[in-house]
């Protein structure tokens, strides 16, 4: 286990002591042409404007290019770069099965060692329901949001919105959902007679809340410590998005994590307790989802449809709810390498 030290955070302001402050792209240039000069980035270097994360590439030196506090958009996705060095944040959405097959799926970016590292993951084709994908109990297929990172020493204390819960929907109903959801992935539920014991500790329900999320329509917004869950505006296709908070001590961690459903009936409904499904959605399975993102789960590639962590959502099916054995192995992997 790695040793918590949230108190030792890095300011950008006892960093300008440390690294001896950060030049721009073009006051660099000035003294020394570098390769990000000669690059289509440096038109972004000494602007306000929101860059393209295939522009900007895999990784960019501060003293190159300053992003700090910029925002990096891949499609209608996008994540400002943290203002304190040693942090990262992944937004992450889930889509419903009609959403577009070359959506981006997540974008995560780190600030570490002067440097910006960028990380894009597309959809390619979700093909839902696709007949080559494995059962899911046979499936051993997982992927991480980044790296392995999952929460320290701390778990996930987390609250819900029940206030922000749409009309359509019973809130009290939708809080229990919400609590099970964050349960079945704590504990490794699953129907493919797999122990159900990985009772990690990284999630603990703390009660309703006032406050929003720090997720904005296309991007995540700064931090600010609690992990809240609520219902909000997303875009269409969009069922739910999770931004996960990273803080690097001798390694990558997750310390915070939000996640916003959408609330819009027309394009995600979600299905009400006690009646017959139609087209619906189960919250229930999309809830599973997230917060297997908010563990530090990343979507499975296409090809493995059956499993939790596949980014597009079945209508009328709860099955995901229950953890197929990819996503079973990765939260314990998750488990062994914290």
């Amino acid at each position: 286990m790695r040793s918590k030290a949230r108190h030792l955070a890095v300011t950008t302001v006892a960093l300008a002591g440390l690294f001896g402050g950060l030049s721009t792209g073009s006051s660099q240039a000035a003294q020394n042409p570098s390769d990000t000069e000669k690059s289509p980035l440096a038109a972004y270097c000494d602007s306000d404007r929101a860059v393209p994360a295939d522009v900007i590439g895999r990784t960019v030196s501060l003293a190159d290019c300053d992003l700090r506090g910029r925002l990096i958009k891949v499609g209608d996705l996008g994540v400002r770069v943290p203002t304190q060095e040693n942090k990262g944040v992944t937004y992450s959405v889930q889509l419903s099965e009609d959403a577009a097959p070359d959506q981006p799926l997540s974008i995560n970016v780190r600030r570490h060692d002067g440097k910006v590292t960028t990380t894009v993951r597309r959809a390619g084709d979700p093909a839902v329901g696709t007949k080559s994908a494995p059962a899911k109990c046979d499936d051993g297929e997982y992927a991480f949001s980044k790296d392995g990172d999952s929460w320290d020493d701390d778990p996930m204390e987390w609250r819900f919105n029940q206030g922000s819960v749409p009309g359509y929907l019973d809130g009290e109903t939708i809080k229990n959902e919400v609590t099970e959801s964050a349960d079945n992935i704590d504990f490794g539920r699953n129907n493919c007679g797999l122990a159900e014991d990985l009772d990690s500790d990284d999630a603990t329900y703390e009660g309703t809340t006032d406050s929003g999320t720090n997720i904005g329509l296309e991007s995540c917004d700064d931090e600010d410590g609690d992990s809240v869950v609520a219902f909000g505006d997303r875009r269409a296709g969009v069922l739910a998005t999770t931004c996960a908070y990273e803080s690097w001590w001798f390694g990558w961690y997750i310390d915070e994590a939000d996640i916003e459903i959408n609330d819009n009936q027309s394009e995600a409904p979600f299905l009400r307790a006690g009646n017959t499904c139609f087209s619906e959605f189960y919250l229930e399975s999309t809830m599973t989802h997230e917060f297997g993102h908010a563990f530090g789960l990343g979507h499975v590639p296409s090809g493995h449809e059956n499993l939790t962590m596949t980014p597009s959502a079945d209508r009328c099916s709860n099955d995901k709810s229950y953890l197929g054995k990819g996503d079973y192995n990765g939260l314990h992997e998750l488990e062994v390498t914290d």
